[in-house]
């Protein structure tokens, strides 16, 4: 019952993942520096951080998606094997 909506998930997720190209580990060190601004032994300063924390948010994971523990509930309850057998011991009485 929940597993279907994680394929539709994951499929547009792969599908934009082809969208996106990353060649950070084909260009040179030079190069990898100057795209984003840094230096090899200082790193950014101050302000860039402070720059680049203001249009990109803090670096941090989001957590994934939680299903709720009533959907839990009402999935265990309903269904699968559970409803069928409820339904079979419903119709022997």
């Amino acid at each position: 019952m929940l597993g279907c909506c994680n394929k539709k998930t994951n499929k547009s997720l792969d599908e934009l993942k082809k969208d996106i190209v990353i060649d950070d580990h084909e260009i040179s060190l030079e190069a990898l520096l100057k795209r984003y601004s840094t230096s090899g032994t200082a790193g950014i300063s101050e302000g860039e951080a402070a720059s680049r924390l203001r249009s990109d948010g803090p670096n941090a994971l989001t957590p994934p998606k939680q299903t709720s523990k009533w959907v839990k509930l009402a999935g265990s309850v309903f269904g699968g094997f559970n409803f069928c057998s409820g339904v079979l011991r419903s119709r022997r009485v």
